[in-house]
């Protein structure tokens, strides 16, 4: 128990028949921006993974792999928020689509037809659900 004598400027207290309470009122820290983008292990994952390709994108002459890596990302982001609803599970950012559309934007080749993107999208996806589900 704190007496009178030794109580601290800048705490604020209560007071009881037996003695006195601290009030906690210490403010939640300001969260910045970028704090605020990472603050999942797999959401650091997929700023990295965009950070370096969009480097790799830059470096290049043409820009030639911004269409097929915009299709790898909107193709897995798709199929994982359609299995997500299909499988009545919670409907949020697909993280998980997001990361494995960058994946494969940065393996795949600029010359790749999009429908080999596509099917590599939904082979991933689909082996990533099974996995979950195995016994």
């Amino acid at each position: 128990m704190t007496t009178r004598s030794e109580r601290r400027s800048g705490v604020k207290y209560i007071s009881t028949p037996k003695g006195y309470i601290i009030v906690d009122e210490n403010k939640p820290k300001e969260i910045s921006r970028w704090a605020q983008l990472v603050k999942t292990p797999k959401r650091y994952v997929m700023a990295m993974l965009l950070l370096l390709t969009l480097l790799g994108e830059f470096n290049s002459s043409a820009f030639q792999g911004l269409g097929h890596l915009l299709l790898a990302i909107c193709s897995a982001a798709a199929l994982d928020l359609g299995f997500s609803f299909a499988y009545k599970k919670k409907i949020q950012l697909p993280d998980g689509g997001i990361i494995t559309g960058l994946i494969i934007a940065l393996v795949l080749s600029t010359s790749t037809p999009p429908s080999v993107t596509f099917c590599t999208a939904f082979g991933h996806i689909l082996h990533r659900l099974r996995s979950h589900f195995a016994p």
